[in-house]
């Protein structure tokens, strides 16, 4: 079954400062919530089939709480943890085996909707990896429907995440990696960063690239063609 991706997320400063960064100019964060329970809170940037989340701790205890330590997490900066996350909307099933998968109900997700979490990925060398089983491309979201999904740059989608890890990174397990390399791929290098490939449907920022000043993290916007870089 192939991997769907449900959204990115990169842990920010507390109130999102990065806001004012360059690359808040090419997208829009129409959607703020508040994670009962977790001790976190965002900004998302929604497009038709995935989003790119922007998240931050407001409570120490209750994210340290969190399975995988999110405050930890969030202290990427002076730790060296990964400051990533990926959510499919596949079950994790599909991407490893079930003796690898832990279960949490959040306070905050409504139907009483389970994450299921990676436990390699509960490492904080890892990208923070689960899955929302059944979860809803933000265009066919009830609660979205006001939402206007054109951005400056058109209308996108996260197709592919490059995420560079530490070559100090020496925990990176290769069958993890190679689980998730359909939407994700890896590769050694001097500091975390994501790469994150784009579709738009604007022609006029055809192969263009905004980087971020403040956080680590690019967006690779393409109109209509992959480039070949970036093909499997």
């Amino acid at each position: 079954m192939p991997l769907v991706l449900d959204h990115f997320f990169i842990f920010v400063s507390p109130g999102f400062p990065e806001q004012d960064d360059v690359l808040f100019k090419s997208i829009d964060c129409q959607v703020a919530r508040n994670h009962k329970g977790q001790g976190t809170e965002n900004r998302c940037a929604l497009f038709e089939a995935n989003y790119l989340e922007f998240i931050w701790v407001n409570n120490d205890q209750e994210a340290a709480g969190v399975a995988g330590d999110l405050l930890k997490r969030s202290k990427w900066r002076s730790n060296g943890c990964c400051p990533f996350g990926i959510c499919f909307r596949n079950s994790m099933k599909d991407i490893t085996s079930e003796s690898n998968i832990e279960l949490y109900k959040p306070d905050y997700l409504r139907s009483g909707k389970i994450i299921e979490l990676c436990k390699t990925a509960l490492n904080p060398m890892y990208p923070d990896t689960f899955a929302i089983p059944l979860a809803q491309r933000p265009a066919d979201r009830e609660d979205l429907k006001e939402i206007d999904f054109e951005h400056p740059v058109g209308h996108l989608e996260i197709k592919i995440a490059n995420i560079t890890y530490p070559e100090t990174n020496s925990s990176l397990d290769p069958e993890y990696a190679k689980s998730i390399v359909e939407k994700v791929s890896f590769t050694k290098g001097k500091s975390w960063h994501a790469d994150l490939l784009i579709q738009t449907t604007s022609k006029e920022h055809h192969e263009s690239v905004v980087h971020s000043t403040k956080l680590p993290v690019s967006l690779y916007l393409y109109y209509d063609k992959c480039p070949d870089e970036w093909r499997a």
